[in-house]
């Protein structure tokens, strides 16, 4: 679903909502201090996966984007616990209209009509 936003004098085009969700674990030491993970998700690697979702769709750019970071205790023990946790991204992808483009060459199109013919 496509919507033009022209008429509140933007330039863009709305291609619909993208949403991207990372889930991971992580696992913490007997003092709750959390260990070094590469499976762990992060806000960021989860902004970054937006924005890649969106030019896969064709978009330009995400407007209004927004995470959720949310961690959940699975298992505890003496000798660490494990967290699940879920980062979910989501946004509006939008296409950039190429009106001034179009304008400036259908302008430089009259201006080579004009010229007068050479003698």
């Amino acid at each position: 679903m496509l919507h033009s936003n022209q008429g509140l004098g933007s330039q863009y085009t709305t291609m619909g909502p993208v949403r991207v969700r990372l889930t991971g674990v992580a696992r913490t030491d007997g003092e709750g201090k959390p260990l070094p993970s590469v499976t762990a998700p992060t806000v960021a690697e989860a902004s970054s996966a937006l924005e890649r979702m969106a030019r896969v769709v064709g978009a330009d750019a995400v407007l209004k984007p927004s995470t959720d970071y949310r961690a959940a205790a699975l298992a505890a023990g003496p000798l660490g616990s494990l967290t699940h946790i879920v980062v979910t991204a989501s946004g509006t992808a939008v296409a950039y209209n190429a009106v001034e483009s179009e304008k400036s060459d259908a302008s430089d199109g009259e201006a080579e009509d004009e010229q007068p013919p050479a003698a």
